[in-house]
């Protein structure tokens, strides 16, 4: 079906489906991550939310189809690639609800760092990740 609209026709366009991207479920960075048998078994969050190095990521990417790649890709505060996972997922004609994803990061370092994640080659998601300084002699009590 072909369908041509008209500024000011006075259809919803929410009620269309419409679907560009995937979209990501869920990306969380954890102290901690144990996997077996391509599952989790064990994960711990950071408390306070303060990130420290070396951590773990675990992400959840919804709705994808075929063959592909999934990127994710950490830039520092001046723009530049630090660092880059590249997954390889599914089959021709394949279809999957949700591709979970998952790894350690040890290379990032303080201050705030970006991440995007690329959907065969296309930016699905972004968000930044903040890791604090070294502990003042404050912080240690």
């Amino acid at each position: 079906m072909l369908l041509f609209l008209a500024p000011g026709c006075k259809l919803d366009m929410k009620k269309f489906p419409y679907v560009n991207y995937p979209y990501v479920a869920s990306f969380e960075v954890l102290k901690h991550l144990e996997y077996t048998n391509d599952k989790i078994i064990n994960k711990k969050k950071f408390k306070n939310k303060r990130i420290t190095m070396p951590c773990f990521f675990l992400l959840k990417v919804a709705e994808l189809e075929n063959k592909g790649t999934i990127s994710l890709v950490f830039y520092n505060t001046a723009n530049r690639r630090i660092s880059r996972r590249v997954f390889e997922y599914g089959k021709p004609g394949g279809y999957y609800n949700f591709i979970v994803l998952w790894g350690k990061i040890t290379e990032l370092k303080e201050g705030k760092n970006r991440y995007c994640i690329f959907y065969n080659s296309h930016i699905i998601y972004e968000g930044d990740v903040i890791l604090p300084g070294k502990t003042s002699p404050a912080e240690k009590k």
